[in-house]
């Protein structure tokens, strides 16, 4: 039965808490407004009003679960007693691992041409995320004397570009930590 509540958000957040249950567990062709309706405790138009259609329910779980990971990101970059280099390979560590828990979502249950429009919608959105991550990181970086980068900003977009040109290809965790500390290297050890 369909529960009353006020709070907006609180039911946006629980439309979109069981809709990434039944998604993880079904898989987006398994998994149909009605069950997430009822797992979520409300009715199907509730779900329609807030989000349109399922492929934009998906949509909002995918962006929601990268705007998830940006506060520890934040607080990673920010701890003064981390060095900068610690700090990358950190970043680095956690960009594999939500890049290979982002394929095992979405990889056994989409078609390649829409695996691809999700990942680019997803990677979009992330990659912005992560430059201005590794922008802010370098400005550090520039002020400890670890890099010697003019222009940080061009240099952050530049790297987080590249991570998410590799972040697509089937690599294995440690293939895909190669190539992230590759680029890391070239893009900000570089000569400035």
């Amino acid at each position: 039965m369909a529960k009353r509540m006020n709070d907006t958000e609180e039911r946006k957040r629980e439309i979109l808490d069981a809709a990434e249950k039944r998604f993880l567990q079904h898989g987006f062709y398994h998994v149909n407004v009605d069950d997430i309706a009822e797992d979520a405790g409300v009715v199907r138009g509730t779900v329609l009003h807030y989000f349109g259609t399922k492929e934009k329910l998906f949509q909002a779980v995918l962006v929601r679960t990268t705007e998830n990971v940006l506060p520890g990101l934040e607080a990673l970059i920010d701890n003064e007693e981390l060095s900068v280099d610690r700090i990358m390979g950190t970043l680095l560590t956690i960009c594999n691992v939500e890049f290979s828990r982002g394929k095992s979502v979405m990889n056994p249950y989409l078609p390649e041409k829409d695996r691809m429009y999700y990942y680019d919608m997803l990677h979009l959105k992330t990659c912005y995320m992560l430059a201005d991550c590794f922008e802010r990181l370098i400005e550090r970086g520039n002020k400890e004397g670890v890099f010697h980068i003019r222009n940080p900003k061009a240099r952050a977009s530049g790297a987080a570009f590249a991570i998410f040109g590799v972040a697509k290809l089937e690599l294995s965790a440690s293939e895909m930590m190669y190539e992230l500390y590759h680029i890391v290297e070239k893009f900000l050890f570089a000569s400035a």
